[in-house]
């Protein structure tokens, strides 16, 4: 990891930093405004990954978060090389110097913890320190100054890049959408909420031993301090040095999945950050989760919902599908969608829950729906969506990513009727 002195959290230093950002990306992605989105974004940011590292990285916050949501989901795309750079920011190469960090401890916990000064981990919103206390080893998670009161203006510089790069079409709202991440991202700064989480999906998961979840040092925590049981094991992104028999992988990833589904139908809250950083690999293939910061509760109406779309594309309900949409406003009312694409575009999206074993490590789905993404911005006619779907679909996406780098293979399909069976409705699915 790099260490650096100070993070740029003054606005005119930070808007500067985006606004620098913004004007080259979006030039180059003007230059190829004729060629597919895989090619513009490719050639809008694949320039500029080494400046993208640096200025996102010395930010921190949640323009840096934003930089990590990049990294994970739209690297694929870019040429290897440009790959390596940008992962910087998800691999937590930069954390602030201890100087900087522990004035955001209070003295009381720092007279009686032992806290190593280099972290074992840096994020975007704090770094996690090693703390020993009663000859006990604990993490804590100590949140960077600033980074709170700067949300409101990342939210907008955020914007201000959208919109230069112009990759989303014009008649597409995001106002709610802005204003659901700037309320998640003032939740996620918030160690006394997310304590509450974590208290709460330990009880949730009780019955579960395949899931640890950390027990919180009440004692030493703050709404900018969290002090957590340490958890020793492996981080998702060891992965390629693990060594994993195939048997290994398909059982965590089932189980990963397991989660999810456990999440959506039944627990009805969501950690909606699928961050490879948020997990670690614990002996006998047990998760540790250690991260419940981007936690949601949405309504019962719009999971309700939710949870019919999943279980429309697992039956390829085309007709249950598009009437769900429409009821969730997910699609336009008012204006024609080419629905025979849109449902082409769904079965893709489907394929994981169709009968039999799906290798997640083959999978290209991600691939089709970039390809396909240029003519859904033409020929889908986007509706008002829920705020509440920018996360949710956060969370499914994120399951997919890990689950392809896991290269795990099982049958999705039972598993999602076995976790229906639960409340007794494993008769949805057909």
């Amino acid at each position: 990891m790099k260490k650096i002195n100070k993070i740029k959290n003054k606005f005119i230093s930070r808007q500067m930093g985006v606004a620098k950002l913004a004007l080259k990306m979006g030039k180059d992605v003007w230059s190829k405004r004729n060629e597919d989105l895989k090619n513009k974004l490719s050639g809008g940011i694949g320039p500029h990954v080494e400046l993208i590292a640096n200025e996102l990285g010395v930010m921190k916050g949640s323009l840096m978060k934003a930089g990590q949501l990049l990294s994970t989901y739209a690297g694929a795309f870019l040429p290897s090389e440009a790959q390596k750079v940008l992962k910087q920011l998800e691999n937590q190469s930069y954390y602030l110097d201890w100087e900087q960090v522990k004035t955001q401890v209070p003295i009381d916990f720092l007279d009686r913890l032992e806290i190593e000064e280099e972290p074992i981990a840096a994020a975007s919103l704090g770094q996690v320190h090693l703390a020993t206390y009663e000859n006990a080893r604990y993490a804590m998670k100590i949140q960077y100054k600033g980074v709170r009161k700067a949300i409101k203006n990342d939210v907008k510089a955020l914007k201000m890049l959208m919109k230069i790069l112009n990759v989303i079409p014009k008649e597409v709202d995001l106002r709610e959408i802005y204003e659901e991440i700037e309320d998640m991202l003032f939740l996620e700064t918030n160690y006394i909420e997310e304590a509450k989480s974590i208290n709460k999906f330990r009880e949730l998961l009780k019955d579960y031993p395949q899931f640890k979840v950390p027990d919180i040092l009440e004692e030493f925590s703050n709404e900018k301090v969290l002090t957590m049981e340490y958890l020793d094991g492996h981080s998702l992104r060891e992965l390629e040095h693990l060594n994993l028999s195939q048997d290994d992988r398909n059982e965590l990833g089932r189980e990963f999945m397991r989660l999810m589904f456990l999440e959506l139908f039944h627990f009805k809250k969501v950690q909606t950050d699928v961050h490879m950083g948020n997990y670690i690999l614990l002996p006998n293939n047990q998760w540790g989760l250690i991260d419940f910061g981007a936690s949601k509760t949405p309504p019962d109406s719009f999971l309700k919902g939710y949870q019919t779309l999943i279980i429309a594309c697992a039956n390829l309900d085309r007709k249950l599908f598009f009437q769900n949409l429409y009821d969730m406003d997910y699609l336009s009312k008012n204006k024609q969608t080419n629905e025979d694409f849109f449902w082409e575009y769904a079965r893709i999206i489907a394929a994981p829950f169709q009968d039999g074993v799906y290798d997640w490590g083959r999978s290209n789905v991600a691939d089709k729906v970039m390809e396909m993404a240029p003519r859904l911005m033409k020929e889908v006619a986007v509706g008002n969506p829920s705020r509440h779907t920018i996360f949710l679909d956060r969370k499914i996406g994120g399951v997919f990513f890990v689950l392809q780098k896991l290269e795990a293979c099982f049958d999705v399909r039972s598993l999602l009727k076995e976790v229906l069976e639960i409340s007794g409705e494993s008769d949805l699915i057909k």
